[in-house]
């Protein structure tokens, strides 16, 4: 062979060679690429995701979409960017919490065995920056950060693939949060109602309905980690958008065994931590704030869950929004539901009846009733004496079609056989099959009551105001007093059902209620004679209380306070809510068309009740909301 063919052989060999090398390079970015975003263990978020977004493909579609990825950035509502590029500007339309300062946003940010943050960049090849490691704490559950400043160095996608890091294929992951959650009305209030909001903002957006990938994964971060995520908690959750996909954050970041990458983190419901202001732009500290911030007008009035500015408005119907869709969303997801029902209905009536009537369960017609659920709780705030209401209630008016049960979903399940699926209900399906069997609901302050929300269009809700002392001669702050039984308003829980299709009242204990030191008296002084005065006592007033607010106050003072008090009912309460709602026989309630609506504010004042949210007619033809506060 002539060596000038000899030496282009070898040429188009090694063309060939360096063709293949090449090839080679670019799978393996590619295929690592693909490894950071598909490779996720155990029960990470991802297995749940479809396409990525990393790779070329993925870069091409966020710039049809608008989305410029930034380099390890913070973004936060109290900070003013001076450079907003045009694609920052798309991206805010695209994503609601993008949009009017509400949350605080972080991007291109991994988390290392839980505690660990450090920003990466989509280079690929090695960084001319110092490459070094940078870990933060993460600490928890109280507050979230420091997330370091993201001027600092940054790593490559090479350095990812050394510590075996993944890229989550969702572009945002919301967590969201609020403070004293872990009750279910704050729940309700401070993390349901604006995060309904975000998503149907979000939902309306441009883009998302976009079936190829997946944009947005939803959590609820409690701030105790000890925090027992109850199962009215879930039942909520499911009513909204993306309720059956919203997972619980700790449980989720404690889970994260190696190494997590995020292209956006959102925290919604967040203020600053204990550092110094002038630091907010290179290290941000975050907590829980009181509630999720948004636009105030969606809410009625600036401080919808500030509790000494609860005012509520004629024009609000955010509640029967979030109620009216919370309730057509589990409907939809339970389609056995009205059947259940139906059959709930009866078991709960026939077990009222047995004692005073020989029809079977079978023989009864569950049209006929109505059944008055007395909200029982199994820690504080016990209803003592309600199995003696319960039993006054059933004799006096099963006869008109009247009948009470005991409601506590700790009991919860009962291994009710579903009629559809011909299986046991779980805890939460049961919890929505009673509360849509029951047409009218009593109780405490507090879980059980707060699932009235969940009840029948016209059913009616009656929260118990606890006795507090009258504070004109009292001494001692008494705690809860001002807010938890007034009648001038809606009260703190009392808002949720405001403009709703459901009549919401308050019934006032007296101080009968209270079963501590009835045979004291609050006119005798007490003798602090030979005693030392509790801290918070001033000289003056040690020597000024009676007897009683000295054994309330002082003696028992943890068991009188009222978030802890458990409590008593007399009987004619539930004589006068029959009196007031029901016609009294054929179990007809009285429609809110039988009477003026004058009419009903004086038959409910007169039996003890306070109608925050009526529906009654004026002019005998048309019904509409009407709140009948009291003012003493």
């Amino acid at each position: 062979m002539p060596r000038t063919q000899k030496l282009s052989l070898l040429r188009r060999s090694l063309a060939v060679v360096f063709v293949a090398i090449l090839f080679l390079e670019i799978i393996q970015i590619v295929h690592f690429e693909r490894y950071l975003v598909h490779s996720v263990p155990g029960e990470l978020i991802e297995q749940n995701l479809a396409n990525p977004i990393s790779g070329a493909n993925g870069e091409q579609r966020q710039k049809q979409r608008g989305y410029n990825r930034l380099q390890g950035s913070i973004s936060n509502p109290d900070r003013q960017k001076e450079n907003t590029t045009s694609s920052q500007n798309s991206r805010a339309e695209l994503f609601p919490w993008d949009r009017d300062n509400i949350c605080f946003v972080v991007e291109n940010i991994c988390n290392l065995r839980k505690s660990q943050w450090f920003y990466f960049s989509d280079d690929t090849r090695s960084s001319s920056s110092e490459a070094k490691h940078q870990p933060k704490h993460f600490s928890m559950p109280g507050r979230l950060g420091p997330f370091i400043s993201p001027d600092m160095p940054k790593e490559t996608i090479t350095q990812l693939q050394q510590k075996k890091c993944m890229i989550s294929n969702v572009t945002n992951h919301v967590v969201v949060s609020g403070r004293h959650i872990r009750m279910m009305g704050e729940y309700y209030q401070r993390i349901m109602l604006p995060l309904h909001h975000l998503m149907q903002d979000y939902m309306s957006s441009s883009n998302s309905t976009s079936t190829n990938e997946k944009e947005v994964q939803f959590y609820i971060h409690f701030s105790d980690i000890h925090q027992k995520v109850l199962d009215s908690h879930y039942l909520y959750t499911m009513g909204l958008p993306f309720g059956d996909n919203v997972k619980h954050w700790i449980d989720y970041i404690s889970n994260v065994k190696m190494c997590q990458c995020y292209r956006r983190l959102v925290f919604c419901g967040y203020t600053y931590g204990d550092s110094d202001p002038s630091e907010r732009d290179t290290k941000l500290n975050l907590i829980p704030y009181h509630f999720i911030a948004d636009n105030p007008e969606k809410h009625c009035n600036a401080g919808y869950n500030q509790k000494t500015k609860l005012l509520a408005t004629e024009r609000c119907y955010v509640w029967q929004d979030l109620r009216s869709a919370l309730v057509k969303t589990l409907e939809s997801t339970h389609p056995n539901l009205h059947l259940d029902v139906q059959a709930y209905r009866k078991q709960l009536i026939g077990s009222a009846v047995k004692p005073f009537s020989s029809k079977g369960e079978q023989a009864l017609n569950q049209h006929d009733y109505k059944i008055i659920g007395l909200s029982q709780r199994s820690d504080r705030r016990k209803w003592l004496d309600i199995n003696e209401t319960i039993s006054h209630c059933n004799k006096q008016h099963h006869s008109a079609g009247i009948v009470c049960v005991e409601v506590d979903v700790a009991n919860l399940p009962t291994n009710f056989i579903s009629i559809g699926t011909e299986q046991p209900l779980s805890s939460i399906e049961e919890q929505l099959v009673l509360y849509q069997s029951i047409d009218a609901l009593i109780g405490i302050h507090g879980s059980q009551l707060t699932q009235g929300v969940l009840l029948k269009s016209n059913s009616v809700v009656v929260e118990l105001l606890p006795w507090l002392p009258d504070k004109s001669h009292w001494k001692i702050p008494v705690h809860g007093d001002g807010w938890v039984n007034r009648k001038d308003h809606p009260t703190p829980m009392g808002i949720m059902w405001h403009n709703t299709d459901i009549n919401e009242a308050g019934y006032y204990l007296s101080r009968e209620s209270v079963p501590l030191c009835h045979n004291k008296s609050d006119y005798d002084m007490h003798n602090f004679s030979g005693e030392e005065l509790p801290n918070y006592y001033h000289m003056k007033d040690g020597a000024n209380i009676t007897e009683l607010e000295y054994c309330l106050q002082v003696t028992h003072e943890h068991e009188f306070k009222w978030n802890d008090r458990d409590f008593t009912v007399t009987l004619d309460m539930i004589d006068n809510f029959v009196s007031t709602f029901y016609k009294g026989s054929n179990a007809g309630a009285v429609s809110e068309l039988d009477y003026g609506c004058e009419a009903w504010r004086e038959r409910g004042e007169r039996n003890g009740f306070v109608l925050y949210n009526l529906w009654c007619s004026d002019d005998g033809r048309n019904a509409s909301a009407h709140h009948y506060y009291q003012y003493d």
